[in-house]
């Protein structure tokens, strides 16, 4: 299983299932499972960003209300399959200005639903691409472990708790 770091509360939103896009600068190949890791830092900008919507609400709705203590850091907080990662461009640029970005995926198409905030949750310029993501799993209990730059595979230790809390044994 490979592991991401990802800032609160961006890390949480996954785990809530609220934000299924991960924008980043780069692609890979890889797809699978993918550990989703709250960093430990959280810079300032991401802390005044709680306190904004939708991030606010959204987080609000699923007991953080005090987000910038109570969401957790340095620790993976689900796990989630990467099913496809497109580049920006490949979306409808007559969707842009609506904020509901679409393209052709090889299972049909892939739809960001403005309803459900995901242009607030990610970078979405040019240049950047988009990792779908699905089949979020949160753990009960985020596991700690160390975060890393890039994509890189999940400690061993660390897999077998994450496997452990969510039923697979392997």
């Amino acid at each position: 299983m490979k592991i991401l770091t990802l800032h609160q509360p961006f890390a949480t939103l996954m785990a809530l299932d609220a934000k299924r896009f991960e924008t980043r600068g780069w692609r890979t190949g890889y797809r699978g499972p993918l550990a989703i890791h709250a960093a430990q830092g959280l810079p300032e900008q991401y802390r005044a960003l709680v306190a904004t919507e939708p991030f606010k609400s959204v987080l609000a709705a699923h007991g953080y209300y005090a987000a910038q203590v109570d969401l957790p850091r340095g620790a993976i907080v689900c796990v989630v399959d990467v099913v496809e990662i497109v580049s920006i461009e490949a979306v409808s640029p007559s969707m842009v200005h609506r904020r509901c970005y679409s393209w052709m995926s090889a299972d049909g198409s892939i739809t960001i639903d403005p309803a459900r905030h995901e242009h607030a949750f990610g970078d979405f310029s040019d240049g950047r691409f988009a990792w779908l993501t699905r089949g979020v799993r949160r753990l009960p209990r985020p596991v700690p472990c160390r975060g890393y730059q890039g994509l890189r595979d999940l400690p061993p230790e660390v897999e077998r708790e994450v496997l452990a809390q969510l039923g697979d044994g392997r």
